[in-house]
């Protein structure tokens, strides 16, 4: 394909992730680190976040568990999760 040399072609590789639940709740406890670093990219269309219905009860069971650690109220857990599921695929394991 050619193009003049004011037209440009933006060919940007989008990467499928699942975030882990430990770096999910490191990513909250502390806003230093790879682990925060990546939670403030997850929006970024460079990333495709990948979720399952399993993985989203674990991301809830250990957040909620953790909740006082993160000095969050269980309602900012919930928004934080709600959030997450907007943003991400959801994928069926099989």
């Amino acid at each position: 394909m050619r193009l003049g040399k004011d037209h440009h072609v933006n060919i940007t590789k989008t990467y499928q992730i699942i975030l882990d639940t430990n770096v999910l709740l490191a990513g909250l406890c502390s806003q230093r680190g790879a682990s925060y670093k990546l939670l403030t990219i997850l929006n970024n269309n460079r990333w495709q976040l990948n979720i399952s219905t399993t993985l989203v009860f674990e991301y809830e069971e250990i957040l909620k568990r953790e909740w006082s650690q993160l000095g969050l109220s269980l309602e900012d857990i919930d928004d934080i999760i709600n959030a997450i599921c907007a943003i991400a695929n959801k994928r069926s394991i099989f």
